[in-house]
């Protein structure tokens, strides 16, 4: 019922929860607040959505796929060299951060969150976002470029375990205590392209 609102009310809406819930957690934000800002009565903000939660699991879901187009869009553009792609797309992914500040917020939140419903679905959708990414971007990688004898499957495991790992290593130590993730965008490609290095070294050609 909701998604069928005119975009510009639908909008209002989805804008006044994200800087809610961005801003304050999931614990803290308002409803209140948010019905305010939106310009609507709470009784129908609850007529669209049920509770809190369930609100909050609607704009969880919209972030993703706003954030997602893009990586899709972008997918089929980059290198078949699985580095070099993983590169263009954190590189993207950066872009993403400072152009979409709040939506990551959210995010970073949800990561954080100790809420066992709320754990639930950051795990949910963390699965369904890697059982539809991981395939499109394994597809037109060149495997020519691994040294004859190397089993490419467990190669690939290999470099996603470790680009997985550098990425919650980083987050980890440039989220500060409000949650907000700092960026260095020369520092990741500096730090990306020597694990790069090691791992071509045992891999590739």
């Amino acid at each position: 019922m909701f998604d069928n609102l005119p975009e510009e009310k639908r909008q209002k809406v989805l804008s006044a929860a994200l800087d809610e819930f961005a801003e304050q957690g999931y614990a803290s934000a308002s409803t209140n607040r948010i019905v305010e800002k939106a310009e609507i009565s709470k009784g129908l903000l609850f007529h669209y959505f049920r509770n809190k939660k369930g609100l909050y699991a609607y704009l969880l879901r919209h972030c993703m796929k706003v954030l997602g187009q893009e990586y899709e869009d972008v997918l089929p553009t980059t290198s078949s060299d699985v580095f070099e792609r993983i590169k263009q797309l954190t590189v993207m992914k950066i872009h993403q951060m400072k152009h979409y500040p709040q939506e990551y917020d959210l995010l970073l939140k949800l990561a954080r969150e100790t809420d066992p419903e709320l754990m639930a679905e950051y795990a949910q959708l963390t699965a369904e976002l890697k059982g539809h990414f991981l395939g499109k971007f394994f597809a037109g990688l060149d495997h020519t470029l691994f040294r004859p004898g190397v089993d490419v499957q467990k190669a690939l495991e290999i470099i996603m375990c470790t680009t997985e790992h550098y990425g919650n290593k980083y987050v980890a130590e440039n989220t500060d205590a409000d949650g907000r993730l700092h960026l260095d965008a020369d520092k990741i490609g500096l730090e990306l392209d020597e694990y790069a290095s090691l791992l071509k070294n045992g891999l590739y050609t």
